[in-house]
Formats: C-alpha cells, structure tokens, sequence
C-alpha cells in the first residue's frame, strides 16, 4: 500500500535572528559613516564653485559698469538721479537684475524698502548659512538700523572703490591715516559719498590682477555691535560722518589701525565673535576672493597680514609673497 508521508512547516522559510539582523544594520551604518564625508566634501566643492562664480559674476559687472562710465569703476555710495545708491546698487543692471536697479530708482535710493529687503542671490556665498536668516541680518549689539535688511557675503574694497589717507609701504606696513568720508548725510544730495572711486580700469598702479575687489564677510554679528553687510545700504546712512558704514556692504573691510586685520582671513567663526574687520569665509581650504581683473583665487588662512595689506591697496608698489 502507497505511504505517503507529510512533513507540516518544511516549506516555511526561516526567518533571520536577532544576531544577523544586528550584523546587517551594523554594516549599513559603516557603509552610511563612509559615504557621509565624501557627500558632505561634495556639497563644499558645490557651494565653493557657486561662490567663485559669484565673485566671477560681480568682477566682470564692475568692467562692464566701467565700459559704460568713461572707464571708472563705482564708488562705494552716492546720489544720482535723485536716489542713493550702493556700489552693489549701481552694478545691479549688470547682473541681470534691472528691475530691482529701476525699482530703487523709483523709489528714492536702493537703501529705501522694498529694495533694500530685496535678496540678490549672487550676493549670497551658499555655505554661508549662520550669520543672518536666510541672508537677512539679525539683530545685534547697540545698533539696530540695518536689522531685517537684505545683506551681502561680499564686501567691496573700500581701499580701491572709496576715500581713505595713509599708504601700505612695499613691504607691505600700513601707516597713518584712516578712512574718509565726503558729506555728512545720504540725504544731503552730494554726489560722491564715500568716493569717487579714485581708480579706474586703466589706473591700477599695481595692477588689476594684484588687487582685491571683493572679499567674504559675514553679514551680521550678534552680540558684536554695529556692523551689518547689508548690500543696498549706502555710506552716511547714520549721519555719522566718521563711521557712516556701519549698517553697509562698503564698511571699510579690515579696518583697525593697521589696515589688515591679523590674522587677516579666519575660517568658520562663530557668528558672536569679534571679526567684523577680517576676512570670514565658510569654505575650510580658504576665502574666495574677487580680484579687479575679474579672476578669483582662494586665500587661505596662513596668509600675512602684509599680503594682504598689498592686495587691498592698488598702488603700494609691492611685490606680493609667496603666501599669495
């Protein structure tokens, strides 16, 4: 007689232990840890790229400012047509953004709402995420004029672009004098606060491939005092004749007596700490830095104080070092 024999559950496949389940999530948290720094290295090289092809951007608008303008370059601040403007204000139009450029026009100035709460995205370094929200500046220390305004990572160099006594040696020493400003008010229609420029394109003593145009700054300091980046800003906005750029992309960049702050480029403060003279940038290898020429290149952190006073000035006569 035919047996058959049945064996219940042999089918049923066996499920997986605890042991095994515990190595498998092991080893996916390993492969996670692996693969966090190169997408985290990743997104640096990203947001490095888009600042240099900012700064690229703002350098070649200045030359096209110039080539409309008997070849000078924009100062820091001034009134025209019946309107303050910024040095950021005045090269709107060539960075493709005439419509906010004809706003502020119409509406008296570029540091006149809503043009002075409009963001620039150019105007903005990506990885620079902890000095203001969302690239408008936050409240800070005894001044709050330029609070909740639309700021900048980029600052102009007040050395080339606005009105200063006082010289860098070639050897790269500062000495005497200090920054100028010309009238008392933005209101008081003069037409070069803080400038003219004192240099055009074909008036660079040093050379426009060995002088600063723009460098990275935070755009505010809380609990610092006073200094905000605020790009549509103009020079004076307080009235205060001797440090009218406080609430100002144009406040004079690095300045403490000594031209260059020391050590003049710091990377990844904290937002509450006292670098509003210095060089701040995101980026680990270095700041990113427009030169007059229209190229960027990257100072790292390692770079002198007397470096970098030669760079920022455009007729010192000195050879950069090799720390350039």
């Amino acid at each position: 007689m035919l047996r058959i024999y049945f064996q219940p559950h042999r089918w049923l496949k066996k499920g997986f232990t605890l042991i095994e389940l515990l190595v498998v999530i092991a080893i996916i948290a390993v492969l996670i840890g692996l693969l966090l720094p190169a997408v985290q290295k990743v997104r640096e090289a990203s947001a490095r790229t888009a600042c240099q092809n900012n700064l690229k951007q703002l350098g070649l608008a200045l030359h096209n400012y110039a080539g409309n303008n008997n070849s000078k370059f924009p100062p820091l601040s001034t009134f025209a047509g019946n309107a303050n403007q910024s040095l950021h204000f005045m090269i709107l139009p060539f960075i493709e953004q005439s419509p906010i450029y004809q706003q502020g026009l119409a509406a008296g100035g570029s540091n006149v709402t809503p043009t002075s709460t409009t963001l620039v995205k150019i105007y903005l370094c990506p990885a620079e995420t902890i000095s203001s929200a969302d690239g408008i500046s936050l409240p800070q220390g005894n001044s709050q004029t330029g609070v909740g305004k639309a700021g900048t990572n980029y600052a102009a160099n007040h050395f080339v672009f606005g009105q200063y006594t006082g010289t860098v040696s070639t050897a790269g020493v500062w000495s005497g004098g200090g920054v100028s400003y010309s009238g008392t008010s933005s209101l008081s229609g003069n037409p070069a606060l803080c400038g003219p420029a004192k240099v055009g394109v074909a008036n660079v003593p040093d050379g426009t491939s060995n002088t600063i145009a723009f460098v990275e700054r935070y755009i505010s300091h809380p609990g610092v005092g006073w200094w905000y980046n605020d790009w549509a800003m103009v020079c004076n906005q307080d009235g205060n004749n001797n440090g009218g750029c406080y609430q100002s992309a144009n406040y004079p960049i690095l300045w403490n007596g000594q031209a260059a702050q020391n050590p003049p480029v710091v990377v990844n403060p904290p937002a509450t700490a006292s670098v509003q003279y210095s060089i701040v940038t995101p980026h680990a290898n270095g700041a990113v830095t427009g030169l007059l020429d229209g190229s960027v290149r990257v100072m790292n952190a390692n770079i002198s104080q007397a470096t970098v006073n030669m760079a920022l000035f455009p007729n010192d006569g000195g050879v950069l070092g090799p720390d350039w």
